[in-house]
């Protein structure tokens, strides 16, 4: 079954790359996008949106989940680098391929053609590229999106990170002694 749209989460704000990806929406005008997250912080979106976006608000918990459940991919557009973004982790547990931003350490959380494709902050033509091959290849989403819910289970579950941050602490208290 083919699910029905491009998922974005998260603030609607000018540093997350908001205006590339919805010109790039704007170019996709038969691929539905929805948008959940806050967007009092460009109001303007909502009189300015290509005709196939919708902006959902911000969503509750179980909201947000059948959000990720019914969507295709996962677009995480930005222009700022960012710690470690938990949509990212949200996106990879539901098996969803990922659009991503090529900026800062998000490359090696979203690896090209492994879980995810990458693009250029503010490239349009790439954004617009990357989300269409997802978009137009089933096949390929699905070889993404498990490989991300693989990389998931095996590096960012949570008995996984425990360890390994129990790991650097023993080392630290062995260091100092």
């Amino acid at each position: 079954m083919t699910k029905g749209y491009v998922a974005y989460v998260g603030r609607i704000s000018p540093e997350k790359d908001v205006s590339t990806l919805l010109e790039a929406a704007g170019r996709l005008g038969d691929v539905p996008f929805k948008f959940a997250g806050d967007y009092h912080r460009m109001p303007e979106v909502l009189k300015n949106k290509p005709m196939n976006v919708e902006f959902l608000g911000q969503l509750g918990a179980q909201e947000i989940a059948e959000f990720y459940c019914n969507a295709r991919l996962v677009v995480f557009a930005t222009r700022c680098y960012e710690g470690f973004p938990t949509v990212l982790l949200e996106a990879m547990s539901h098996g969803l391929p990922i659009v991503c931003s090529r900026i800062g350490g998000l490359p090696e959380i979203v690896e090209e053609g492994v879980n995810g494709l990458l693009y250029e902050p503010g490239n349009v033509v790439e954004l617009t590229a990357r989300t269409q091959t997802l978009w137009g290849d089933a096949a390929l989403c699905e070889k993404l999106g498990n490989e991300g819910l693989r990389k998931m289970q095996a590096v960012y579950a949570p008995a996984k990170l425990l360890a390994r941050l129990l790991e650097i602490y023993n080392r630290l208290a062995k260091r100092d002694q």
